[in-house]
């Protein structure tokens, strides 16, 4: 059996127009940072198959961490989800 996380979220269009329901966002992956005794480590969850990976990270990774996002939503435009940030 499949789990998937679903939230429900309001078109960008008026919401009396009837032409499309809401927009259906899927959670297929989690992650997080983490910082245990000092060392940083990216944990990655997968919803759909229900694992979980740890992967170490290097302080100077973490560091760079702002600069590869705002890089990367350079790159792929404003095609974030509503509501992220």
């Amino acid at each position: 059996m499949e789990r998937l996380a679903e939230r429900r979220l309001t078109s960008s269009h008026d919401s009396h127009d009837t032409t499309e329901g809401p927009l259906v966002e899927t959670l297929l992956y989690a992650a997080e940072l983490v910082r245990d005794d000092g060392t940083y480590k990216l944990v990655v969850r997968d919803v759909v198959r229900d694992t979980v990976q740890v992967t170490p990270v290097p302080e100077s990774a973490v560091a760079k961490l702002p600069v590869f996002l705002s890089a990367l939503n350079s790159k792929l435009g404003s095609a974030s989800a509503p509501g992220r940030r």
